[in-house]
């Protein structure tokens, strides 16, 4: 009976060993594979599949075991929001507005399960620049909407990281712009004050917030 179980034991190391080399070949391909896909990403930022990667164990249980999901999530939101290209004025652009669109669902996922306070604060910068970006081309009351949804992302991103100077800058930035808004907007039943009680400091002094 010793002779069976010695080759069972024997069999089972062999085999642990295996999994072994398979699991540290595994962690060197994610690390290797994410590295690859960022060099790539400043080159060809339209190229799919960057941070694609074939691992060796069936299942991935090595990637799950790292948490590269989230590193992946995060990525293909920038990625997402690189080809939204919010600096580009969409009336010249109207295909950009899919894009923005896709970028802000992509970005809002990555947000979702996104555990780092510094990645959780830049996807709410970019999100409120994606806001940012739609208000150009709408109507008054709609804008106020976009620019009041971007300065709430931008809040977000400065209480999440103190140190987000590009969130301080943009907030600062889309608060002035909506204090050049008129006071009022058109609407079907005739002219509406405008409702700026959601954005703390945007009243003048004393009126509180």
């Amino acid at each position: 009976m010793r002779r069976p179980v010695a080759l069972m034991l024997a069999a089972a190391a062999a085999l642990a060993a295996i999994l072994l080399v398979a699991a540290a070949f595994d962690v060197r391909r994610w690390n290797e594979g994410l590295a690859e896909g960022d060099i790539r990403f400043r080159s060809a930022p339209a190229t799919d599949g960057l941070w694609d990667v074939d691992a060796v164990l069936p299942g991935d249980p090595v990637g799950h075991v790292l948490g590269v999901s989230d590193d992946v999530r995060y990525r293909d939101g920038v990625q997402a929001f690189w080809a939204a290209h919010p600096r580009l004025p969409s009336f010249s652009h109207p295909e950009l507005e899919a894009a923005r669109a896709e970028a802000q669902i992509v970005l809002r996922g990555a947000a979702e399960t996104e555990r780092e306070l510094d990645r959780r604060s830049e996807i709410a910068n970019l999100l409120g620049a994606l806001a940012t970006a739609t208000a150009p081309r709408q109507e008054q009351q709609r804008r106020v909407g976009s620019l009041n949804e971007a300065a709430t992302y931008f809040t977000e991103a400065v209480r999440l990281d103190r140190t987000n100077e590009d969130a301080m800058f943009n907030l600062e930035s889309v608060l002035r712009r909506l204090q050049q808004e008129p006071r009022s907007f058109e609407s079907p039943g005739g002219r509406l004050p405008r409702d700026d009680a959601s954005l703390g400091g945007l009243r003048d002094a004393g009126s509180g917030y």
